[in-house]
């Protein structure tokens, strides 16, 4: 636990240290600083160690025990044989008793081998937790860097936009219901950028967090979103591999075979166990004769000592029987969860597989329109600088290339995230740029 501790004030300290200046990084280099940056893991970590100290325990308590107790109380005099004997109310003594007993479990029918299974499952799962963790925040890393280049995009082309509307403002000929039109379209655009440049801030705020960065400046190395092409698997192979990686997968087999472990070892606690014993029992006080005869009890002076080979039976069946009970209802109660999950993670891992077909399939006809509107823009530019077009027509044309831009590059971001969604659906990295 101490090195836990001094491993993650050394880490917090490095992060203290490190310079301010300007850094980007690649989506893959974020996502590689999960394991050492990311402040959320060391959460998992301590999980993990609490569930070691179980197997510590368990060999704790099968290991050889010694139990002593020592004490000591008041008694009168009293003189005399077991068969003859006088006391003596008026005087006063201390008697002093004591006891040690030492027992070595040699044969306990295999319980703590299978309290130990279970317990190494119980780590297992926690490890699992951990990966899912680490799911969850690379997804996030790549929710915050695409939504990053996003804004950013967004924001390289309104500032086109704007520049391109002041020139056409320029002329000083234009009439005044076309100057109000292009006015309203650039505070409408003023507007829009505001909004952008919030999301813009919240996103980098959220990627330096994830990447446990304490860089403010710290930011995507890519500049602008854009396409990248993607190999869609059939749907058998993401399904194979989330049936060999998914965490929830591996957690329930694991849940479930802990469990039924921990039952079996419950029900051979109602077994004795076969132990090497040892007892030591003395007590002294001088009021009393100590009886010197082999065949005569003295519990006031005297020791006695018994080393052998015994049985150790605990009776409480109905407990025991009780606690074993309800561990196989829960182990029950596990397997009911993966039979659900084995139907329905498939029409989760199905769902994200869909929604890549569907995000290609926008992507594409979003590219055409967006195309279409820059078209569109591009003619009415040329006219409306020598003042031959209505601004109406320039507002119209400006206000449908903003549209399909916005929702081109949006395509182009949940083209991103699919992948994302699939590789969280699986349980393991599947984006081939990755």
């Amino acid at each position: 636990m101490n090195q836990k501790i001094f491993s993650t004030l050394f880490f917090i300290l490095s992060l203290l240290s490190l310079p301010t200046q300007a850094g980007t990084y690649t989506l893959k280099e974020a996502l590689e600083r999960i394991q050492d940056r990311n402040l959320e893991l060391p959460i998992e970590d301590y999980k993990i160690e609490q569930s070691e100290t179980d197997i510590s325990r368990i060999k704790a308590e099968f290991n050889p025990k010694l139990e002593a107790s020592l004490g000591a109380g008041p008694i009168n005099k009293a003189t005399g044989d077991s068969l003859n004997s006088s006391e003596d109310k008026n005087q006063w003594g201390a008697l002093y008793i004591g006891s040690i007993e030492f027992t070595w479990p040699l044969y306990c029918w295999g319980r703590k081998e299978d309290y130990l299974k279970a317990a190494n499952k119980g780590i297992s799962v926690k490890q699992e937790d951990k990966f899912l963790k680490e799911l969850e925040i690379a997804y996030n890393i790549k929710k915050t860097y695409f939504g990053a280049l996003y804004a950013t995009t967004l924001l390289d082309f309104i500032k086109g936009a704007r520049d391109d509307i002041e020139k056409v403002l320029e002329n000083k000929k234009m009439a005044e219901k076309d100057r109000f039109r292009l006015e309203i379209l650039k505070e409408q655009i003023n507007a829009r950028e505001a909004e952008i440049k919030k999301n813009l801030d919240l996103a980098l705020h959220a990627f330096r967090l994830y990447t446990g960065s304490v860089d403010e400046t710290l930011k995507p190395k890519d500049e602008w979103l854009e396409i990248t092409e993607r190999e869609l698997k059939d749907f058998s192979y993401y399904l194979k591999i989330a049936q060999e990686n998914k965490p929830e997968f591996q957690k329930l087999k694991l849940g479930i075979d802990a469990k039924h472990l921990l039952a079996k070892a419950e029900y051979k606690a109602n077994y004795p166990v076969i132990a090497f014993l040892t007892k030591y029992d003395f007590a002294y006080t001088n009021m009393r004769n100590a009886q010197k005869s082999t065949f005569a009890y003295d519990p006031y002076n005297g020791t006695n000592a018994v080393v052998g080979f015994g049985f150790k039976w605990s009776f409480d069946f109905g407990v025991t029987n009780a606690k074993a009970a309800k561990i196989n209802a829960e182990a029950l109660e596990l397997e009911a969860q993966r039979r659900y999950a084995d139907e329905g993670i498939p029409t989760l891992i199905k769902k994200a597989w869909l929604e890549i077909e569907e995000a290609d399939k926008n992507l594409n006809a979003q590219k055409k329109a967006s195309k279409l509107g820059k078209q569109w823009l591009t003619k009415l530019m040329s006219s409306a600088s020598l003042g031959i077009i209505e601004s109406k027509e320039l507002v119209d044309a400006y206000q449908a290339r903003l549209l399909t831009l916005k929702d081109y590059y949006e395509a182009i971001y949940k083209h991103h995230m699919a992948w994302a969604e699939l590789t969280l659906a699986v349980g393991k990295e599947i984006d081939p740029t990755l």
